[in-house]
């Protein structure tokens, strides 16, 4: 039982770590062209505020 929970500890542990490396990269793919939409948000805003 022992071997067979080192293996599985081991194999889950390996498995987070691509799953956390995935997510990472997932998430700064994300982050990035969420600042290209903030930056548009934001010409937008300015351009509507300058028609006031």
């Amino acid at each position: 039982m022992d071997a067979a929970g080192d293996l599985l500890t081991e194999t889950g542990v390996d498995l987070g770590q691509s799953v956390l490396d995935e997510c990472q990269s997932q998430k700064s793919t994300a982050l990035m062209s969420e600042a290209v939409f903030t930056d548009r948000i934001g010409d937008v805003d300015t351009a509507s505020q300058g028609d006031r």
